[in-house]
């Protein structure tokens, strides 16, 4: 299966920065905290904090900091190790002409590429077609040249994922309206969820709108 590790692993790295940032400003908040009691009374006096609670107020606070810069970290660590895997793959997986171009997001190359006549469902060693690659990057100007050169809008029959199943999850609005127009299957699971419930957890909500038009215009 295509890049499911990477598409996954980005999802991870995404979660963990979050994750980093909301313990860095728990961290924040639990010394703005301390400074606010502080400047009331002494921390020391009975009517302020012990000596017991500051510290363990500001050992917290320094144990969420330190959580969340270690969180941000490697989010960064695994975001570079992951684009390198994905660098050496493609350049393994026997990549077109055309699937460069749409890779690097080449709006003038993939149209000469297509002029000059390249093949349109070329696939890679893993069955990747350029229309699942320019799904995944989102350019609504590459995934219309592409499906006007009679792209299959449901990718590479052997590939599990299909140009929709990419442009729903990374929540490319433009991208799905062009592969349905295309006469991409709307019906498709993937990883046992249909388009729709992948738009509804991903909170994609005007995918997920637009998706439930389709059916109910089907």
């Amino acid at each position: 299966m295509r890049n499911i590790g990477p598409f996954f692993m980005r999802d991870f790295v995404n979660i963990l920065r979050v994750a980093g940032g909301m313990l860095m400003v728990a961290g924040f908040l639990l010394f703005m905290v301390l400074l606010a009691k502080l400047n009331e009374s002494s921390p020391f006096s009975s009517s302020g904090l012990t000596g017991f609670e500051f510290a363990g107020a500001l050992l917290a606070g320094c144990l969420f900091l330190s959580l969340g810069l270690l969180h941000v970290g490697m989010a960064q660590v695994l975001h570079e190790v992951t684009a390198a895997e994905v660098q050496t793959a493609r350049i393994r997986r026997g990549l077109t002409e055309l699937h460069e171009a749409v890779l690097n997001n080449n709006e003038t190359a993939t149209e000469a590429l297509l002029t000059k006549g390249a093949s349109v469902d070329a696939t890679t060693q893993a069955g990747e077609t350029p229309l699942l690659l320019a799904s995944e990057i989102g350019n609504p100007r590459i995934v219309k040249a592409l499906l006007e050169c009679g792209a299959n809008a449901n990718g590479s029959p052997p590939h599990s994922l299909k140009p929709l199943d990419v442009a729903v999850r990374c929540g490319h609005l433009e991208a799905v309206e062009l592969l349905v127009a295309g006469g991409a299957t709307i019906e498709h699971e993937f990883l046992g969820k249909s388009h729709v419930g992948m738009a509804r957890t991903w909170r994609h909500r005007g995918i997920a709108t637009f998706l439930r038009g389709c059916r109910k215009n089907a």
